[in-house]
């Protein structure tokens, strides 16, 4: 089995307002851990790209974009 963490979330008409995206990450780590499987955290490698200045919520929309 293996297990992915969701990356950010962008508000949209999909977005849960009930649902903290944070808190499902974590669930989702501490899952892979208990369970002791595989974990892809996608969100992890998210926030490093965003630290780094990317545009990642431009990922989103339909133009392009220049990547610095």
């Amino acid at each position: 089995m293996k297990m992915l963490t969701p990356n950010m979330e962008i508000p949209g008409p999909f977005t849960a307002s009930h649902s903290f995206l944070e808190e499902r990450v974590e669930i989702i780590r501490a899952m892979a851990e208990e369970k002791k499987v595989c974990l892809a955290d996608a969100y992890a490698a998210w926030k490093n790209y965003e630290a780094a200045g990317y545009p990642l919520a431009r990922f989103w929309q339909m133009e392009s974009i220049t990547l610095p």
